[in-house]
């Protein structure tokens, strides 16, 4: 039986029966901030945080610490929580907006689940890919990110808690699910239509489906004593995709163009194949010693430096500048990823910048002869899901996910949501 709430604003079952935190709700001077001791209400927004914004607090974190800092913060970014009386400042205090805000979400949770604060908590129910996992999404396609934005192209900024789970499965493959409710509920399961997927096969702890044709089909879990779960079953076929591998200049290796390409194209499909249906392939390389640059034909000399700008602007006569435009002219297969390398690209915002893609440009390029803390496989997976199709993940609490802002430069950021496989689909 749920504890009785106390009185104010606050309605979700998890936060209603706590005094402190209704008073977060309505008094400025009861917010809670980093560095407070061992609380209830601290142990409850980290409950919070977890439940639906995913958030990766340790258990052994039982004060308002650094893991929780950066939940708030990430949480006030991702639901734009900004510091009174400014227009682009987050802090790391739970105050009056941040406590209500988070207690709507794990309301319409608790409602989602048939709670409805009459203390009649239903089954617990978890729903997960028959395989290892790794947080909220996993390299099977699988996530219960529930990534949303704004509109269709846009990045990924935020996360909803009322969207389905999703799962990619692909044409002709099976995927099996395991699904565990405690108390020992009966559980069946439905699809709206086959037309996409078809289930083979099922029992009271699991369902296996197959890929029939690309397009999305909604998997009902139905639960015993409680609310019925969703699936968006994200359905693609099987795709090939050359990389044709050019490099910008005469190279100084032999064959630069090539090696790049062959070490490049296994360590992508080590992460895109599993988790999008699509293999690359090696396409052809070569060298390209003279292209259009700021409107006009110039030989690439191997001992200059190549600027590149992301923006549209005025020739320089001193400094020829690469665009996205110039890059695409130079592509000779149209279904072809091609990749632009050389030892001498400068970008416009830096020599840190490595690698830029043009979203669904189907061009990127990469500065090859560098060491550091980029990933090897994941900066060109990053780059190559740009000119493919895919735009940031800017949720909070992604840092893990491939398309994430910084992904490209951490060996573990290698995960691609199933839900995002809209923008290879449109």
């Amino acid at each position: 039986m749920a504890d009785p709430a106390v009185p104010g604003p606050l309605r979700s079952v998890l936060f209603r029966s706590n005094t402190r935190l209704q008073q977060c709700a309505q008094f400025d001077p009861a917010h809670v901030q980093p560095d407070d001791p061992p609380s209830k209400h601290v142990s409850l927004i980290q409950d919070g945080l977890r439940q639906v914004f995913g958030a990766d607090i340790p258990a052994a974190e039982t004060n308002y610490g650094d893991a929780t800092t950066k939940a708030v913060v990430d949480f006030k970014s991702d639901r734009r929580i900004f510091t009174r009386g400014t227009t682009a400042t987050v802090d790391a205090i739970v105050g009056i907006n941040t406590i209500r805000t988070l207690d709507a979400l794990l309301a319409d949770e608790d409602d989602r689940r048939n709670k409805r604060g009459r203390g009649d908590v239903r089954p617990l129910v978890t729903v997960r890919p028959d395989g290892p996992i790794a947080g909220d999404a996993d390299r099977t396609g699988f996530s219960s990110a529930r990534l949303a934005r704004d509109v269709n192209g846009a990045e990924w900024s935020r996360r909803d808690p009322l969207k389905p789970i999703s799962q990619f499965v692909q044409v002709g493959r099976q995927r099996k699910l395991i699904v565990e409710a405690t108390g020992g509920a009966g559980i069946g399961f439905s699809l709206n239509s086959e037309l996409f997927a078809k289930i083979l096969n099922s029992d009271q702890r699991s369902v296996t489906l197959i890929g029939n044709a690309p397009g999305h089909a909604t998997l009902t879990i139905a639960i015993e004593g409680g609310s019925p779960i969703k699936v968006d079953l994200v359905v693609r076929s099987a795709v090939s995709v050359p990389v044709d591998v050019f490099h910008l200049g005469p190279s100084r290796i032999p064959g630069a163009a090539a090696i790049f390409q062959a070490a490049v194209v296994p360590a992508v499909n080590s992460i895109w194949t599993a988790q999008t249906g699509i293999t690359f392939t090696n396409g052809t390389t070569r060298d390209v010693t003279t292209m259009v640059m700021d409107g006009r034909s110039t030989v690439i000399d191997t001992d200059l430096p190549l600027f590149f700008s992301v923006a549209i602007g005025p020739p320089i006569a001193s400094r020829p500048t690469i665009r996205f435009a110039d890059l695409q002219r130079e592509v000779k297969n149209p279904r072809a990823i091609t990749c632009f390398v050389s030892p001498n690209i400068r970008d416009q915002e830096g020599d840190n910048v490595i690698g830029r893609g043009g979203v669904r440009s189907r061009v990127c390029w990469f500065k090859i002869g560098v060491t550091g803390g980029q990933s090897a496989r994941g900066a060109p997976a990053h780059e190559i899901g740009h000119a493919i199709g895919f735009p940031h993940i800017t949720a909070g609490q992604t840092e893990n996910f491939l398309m994430h802002p910084n992904g490209d430069r951490f060996q573990n950021n290698t995960i691609i949501p199933s839900e995002t496989l809209d923008d290879l689909m449109n």
